[in-house]
C-alpha cells in the first residue's frame, strides 16, 4: 500500500538457528553460540525524484596535422563554452584534451589523428539544459544524459525509509517473541544498508544526427530512482536487559 511519500514496502523474514543446544554450540568450532537467536531482515522502497541532470558532451574532429588539429578542437571547445557563459545555472566541467591516431588499412602506418575535448554539464534546471543542448549540438556530439536525485533529495528519502524498515524490523521481531511466547527479546546487532536504481536508460546520440544543426531540442524526461533501505539484524529472545 503508498504511504504519503509514495513508498512501497516490502518486508523479508529470515528466521535461522531458532535454538542452538550447548551441545550444537560445542560444535561450531568451540565458539560459544547464544541461545534463541533469530536473524530477521526487513526492507523498505520509494522513488525518490531526479532532480539532478548530467550531460556528457564532445568536441572533436580529425586531420593530418596533429597541431593544426588541436587548433580546431580548443576553438569548438571554446565556442561551446562561450554558448553556455549565459546559462549560470549549468555547471560546466571540460576535461584534458586527447588525441588519436589513424592508421591505414593494414595498421602499419599513422594517416592521421582523432582528437577530442569533453564537457561534463551538470545542472537541477532541466529547462535551460534542454536549451543549452540544442545550441551546442550544432558543433558538438551528445553522447550521454543522465538524470539522478540531488544528495539532499535522496538523503530525505532515505530518512523516512530507514524509520519505515526500522519500524517493520521491530514488528516481526514483536512477532516472533509473541508467537513463541518469549518475555521480551534483546537485540543483538542490526545493519543498515541503502541503495538506488537507476532505471532511466542513458542518452546516446548519434554523430551526424547530433552535428546536423536542423536537430530540435531534445525531448527529456528525469522521471525517478528507487531507492531501497535493508535493515537486517539479531534477536536473542528471553528477559529484556
Amino acid at each position: 500500500m503508498m504511504n504519503r511519500w509514495g513508498c512501497l514496502i516490502s518486508y523479508g523474514l529470515l528466521l535461522g538457528a531458532l535454538l542452538f543446544s550447548p551441545a550444537h554450540a560445542q560444535e561450531d568450532s568451540g565458539n560459544s553460540l547464544p541461545l534463541n537467536v533469530f536473524t530477521l531482515s526487513a526492507s523498505a522502497s520509494g522513488e525518490a525524484a531526479n532532480d539532478l541532470m548530467r550531460v556528457t558532451i564532445v568536441a572533436q574532429d580529425e586531420g593530418e596535422d596533429s597541431a593544426d588539429l588541436q587548433s580546431r578542437v580548443n576553438a569548438t571547445t571554446q565556442w561551446a563554452l562561450s554558448r553556455l557563459r549565459p546559462y549560470t545555472q549549468i555547471d560546466v566541467k571540460t576535461q584534458d584534451y586527447q588525441t588519436f591516431p589513424k592508421y591505414n588499412k593494414n595498421r602499419n602506418n599513422i594517416i592521421g589523428w582523432r582528437a577530442s575535448q569533453t564537457l561534463h554539464l551538470e545542472t537541477t534546471d532541466v529547462k535551460s539544459a534542454g536549451d543549452a543542448i540544442r545550441k551546442l549540438q550544432e558543433r558538438l556530439q551528445v553522447t550521454s544524459i543522465r538524470f539522478e536525485p540531488t544528495p539532499s533529495t535522496r538523503s530525505g528519502v532515505e530518512d523516512q525509509l530507514i524509520n519505515e524498515a526500522l519500524d517493520a524490523f521491530k514488528q516481526r521481531a514483536q512477532l516472533i517473541r509473541s508467537n513463541i511466547g518469549a518475555p521480551g527479546y534483546n537485540l543483538l546487532n542490526i545493519n543498515v544498508q541503502t541503495g538506488a536504481s537507476f532505471a532511466q536508460p542513458k542518452f546516446r546520440g548519434d554523430v551526424a544526427m547530433m552535428r546536423s544543426e536542423s536537430v530540435a531540442q531534445p525531448a527529456l524526461e528525469a522521471g525517478s530512482s528507487v531507492i531501497t533501505v535493508n535493515v537486517t539484524g539479531r534477536i536473542q529472545l528471553g528477559d529484556v536487559q
